[in-house]
């Protein structure tokens, strides 16, 4: 009995993940070509609650180095990509 409690657990836990996977992949489909950017290059980095904050924020800084946004349009792109971030917990 223990054993198919267990095996129910397991299942059940595993969609779940591939739940939020599939949710947090429709929502990178919504973002700007540039949040896809910063969402994919934080994914890399294997965020966690506590980490991906500041994930998102230097990838923002450096795009911001590097020309591609400005202020505005960093923060509006990284805080889409964040929100689809939090979806994989």
């Amino acid at each position: 009995m223990r054993y198919m409690a267990t095996v129910f657990i397991l299942a059940l836990s595993t969609s779940v993940a591939a739940a939020d996977t599939m949710a947090a992949d429709t929502c990178k489909a919504d973002l700007s070509p540039i949040g896809q950017e910063i969402y994919t290059a934080a994914l890399a980095q294997h965020p966690t609650q506590a980490t991906g904050r500041e994930i998102i924020k230097s990838e923002v800084e450096k795009l911001m180095s590097e020309g591609k946004v400005d202020l505005s349009e960093g923060r509006k792109a990284g805080e889409a990509a964040g929100h689809c971030l939090k979806l994989l917990k």
